[in-house]
């Protein structure tokens, strides 16, 4: 279903985080973003103008010769359904891997269902956790993994379930990467200060 040659446009990667879903996981921000949701707190992520142009199989097997120990990988943006065949296929490859999946979209999991469209509904397939709906600036909420109140946490295989949320994870992080050459802030940012 997928073309092998397809190719993702990534706006950020981060080998590690542990304030992106459940564990350690590797987070590939993709880049391009259709829905501009008012207060978006990746504002650099919204165009879509290449940024690092990858096929999904050789940033699968960086990931994988990079990291050790890692749970899974999250997808966020940008907005992963925008590049459904190359998120399909990254997703695919985790997959294959042993590693479990999480997206996160500004799209409602029913619009993406109603679509029906094939590379979107086998893309839904290959999500564990799915944090579906755009982000509110008026509904904002210090909640785990989202950052409005109307965004959801949906488990789409028997892979977790919601008595995962017993467990602590953090909302936020600051990741110093490449020696301590570049600084990451990721997760659920309260507000937009530069660190």
């Amino acid at each position: 279903m997928t073309n092998l040659s397809t190719t993702l446009n990534v706006g950020h990667l981060l080998l590690e985080s542990h304030a992106n879903g459940p564990g350690k996981r590797t987070v590939v921000w993709v880049q391009g973003c259709l829905l501009l949701c008012n207060g978006c707190i990746n504002k650099d992520l919204i165009p879509k103008k290449p940024k690092r142009i990858v096929l999904p199989s050789d940033l699968i097997k960086s990931i994988i010769a990079k990291t050790s120990g890692i749970e899974g990988l999250t997808l966020s943006g940008g907005e992963p359904f925008d590049q459904p065949e190359a998120c399909l296929s990254l997703l695919s490859l985790a997959k294959s891997n042993g590693l479990s999946t999480m997206v996160y979209t500004g799209y409602i999991h029913e619009h993406l269902v109603n679509r029906r469209n094939q590379l979107i509904t086998a893309m839904l397939k290959t999500i564990d956790i799915l944090i579906d709906g755009p982000y509110k600036q008026d509904l904002s909420a210090n909640l785990l993994w989202r950052g409005s109140k109307n965004q959801r946490i949906l488990f789409l295989t028997d892979r977790y379930s919601e008595k995962i949320l017993e467990n602590s994870f953090p909302h936020e992080e600051i990741v110093f990467e490449q020696q301590g050459k570049k600084v990451t802030r990721s997760g659920i940012i309260r507000s937009s200060a530069q660190v």
